[in-house]
């Protein structure tokens, strides 16, 4: 399966998000266009949650499980989401991590 990657559009998430991404990434706010790839935010994402990334036909398909638990044991995921635009899947995956961050 072949997908052209859309930029990072940063407009995409909220002002609050992007600052604590920035941070996340241990970079100013001007610098997060440049910080903030794929790997990018594969790598934050995984500071927080266990992860499993994986394709259903057209559609990209993330899961978070706790930090403590094993992706791999018959443990249900904390969340799952899925769409055919990657880029928005780990942005709307970063948003509830961060907006889970704030309720705690």
């Amino acid at each position: 399966m072949l997908q052209k990657l859309n930029p990072l559009d940063l407009s995409l998430l909220y002002t609050d998000d992007q600052k604590k991404l920035a941070v996340d990434l241990e970079c100013e706010l001007g610098e997060l266009r440049e910080r903030a790839t794929i790997g990018g935010l594969l790598e934050v994402i995984r500071r927080y949650h266990q992860l499993g990334i994986y394709t259903a036909d057209d559609d990209w398909c993330i899961q978070l499980f706790e930090l403590e638990e094993s992706a791999n044991e018959e443990i249900p995921c904390l969340y799952e989401n899925f769409g055919s635009d990657l880029i928005k899947l780990l942005y709307v995956t970063m948003e509830w991590i961060y907006d889970r961050l704030n309720d705690n």
